[in-house]
């Protein structure tokens, strides 16, 4: 008989990250420095990124003033879509980061990837939405739309960038920002916390406009939360902007408008409740809703079994 004076050690093998709710995916990797570190290269970066949009824009014999945020005038489809492109530009940032973190695609969802099928059943559930508030808003205030010349170039901007304006603020503030808290406090309420004020002062608009703001930004991480990632929170936001921007670009709205009343922040919060109503009964019913509801049930258990 033989007798083996080496010790053995048995470690709880890394959850997968389907066994992780969306915003505490950060604790995949241990280590409870990593999101600082995460902030940190988020940062570097963005300003890398953001320094080459303004030589790209130098180069094309733009004005560099145009980068002005406080400046922009969003009715100009130059300047609009050199703001909206500043923004797009968290997207990258935000991946590269994740990867280097060793945390590759968990900035989309829990699945590791972006889900383009939930992306598309999101953005059709989108259209009863956004349909009734215009009906509304048209039948209280008929515009008829007016053609100009910088039409067409405005509604290019709206199809082609403003969607990734609108996706690129998903992933700092539903993405990375609440990730980073979440890898210390459990509860998603937390990361909507620190994220809310942000998101919402990060508009300028008045008192009614925030609220507006401010209910979107929970419809927004409630989506997230429920079916654990960015994809329905995306389309919620690229369809809402990409409307309005669609109607400035026929003058039937003002782009730089910031006062409104309470009847504007109620249909504005119409399409987000709506949406979630709608797309919370169908997602209830969905195999991967199902699926995600009972793995993240023994969340507790697989938090346990991580270090650090």
């Amino acid at each position: 008989m033989t007798l083996s004076l080496e010790p053995t050690t048995t470690s709880a093998p890394a959850p997968a990250p389907e066994s992780l709710p969306y915003f505490r995916l950060s604790r995949l990797v241990p280590g409870w420095w990593r999101p600082l570190a995460s902030l940190g290269l988020f940062v570097l970066f963005y300003l890398v990124l953001l320094v080459g949009l303004i030589l790209a824009w130098l180069l094309l014999g733009f004005d560099p003033g145009t980068m002005d945020a406080e400046a922009i005038d969003m009715n100009d489809p130059v300047q609009a879509a050199c703001l909206s492109l500043m923004l797009a530009l968290f997207i990258p940032a935000g991946r590269l980061t994740v990867r280097l973190m060793g945390r590759r695609g968990t900035l989309d969802s829990v699945a590791g990837r972006f889900r383009w099928g939930l992306f598309a059943r999101s953005l059709a559930m989108m259209t009863a939405p956004v349909l009734l508030p215009l009906v509304v808003a048209w039948t209280l205030n008929p515009v008829m739309p007016v053609l100009s010349g910088r039409t067409a170039s405005m509604l290019a901007v709206a199809l082609l960038i403003i969607p990734l304006q609108a996706a690129g603020e998903e992933y700092l503030f539903r993405g990375l920002l609440m990730q980073t808290v979440g890898h210390w406090l459990r509860a998603p309420v937390w990361g909507l916390l620190a994220s809310l004020p942000l998101f919402v002062l990060g508009h300028n608009y008045d008192a009614w406009g925030l609220v507006s703001v401010g209910v979107f930004a929970v419809v927004a991480t409630w989506l997230t939360w429920r079916t654990g990632g960015l994809e329905a929170a995306v389309a919620l936001h690229a369809v809402n902007n990409v409307v309005a921007f669609a109607l400035g670009s026929f003058g039937m709205a003002d782009l730089n408008e910031t006062s409104g009343t309470w009847l504007d922040a109620a249909l504005s919060s119409m399409i987000p409740i709506g949406f979630a109503v709608i797309f919370g009964q169908w997602w209830r019913r969905t195999e991967a809703g199902t699926r995600y509801a009972r793995s993240t049930t023994s969340v507790r258990s697989v938090q346990g079994s991580i270090q650090g």
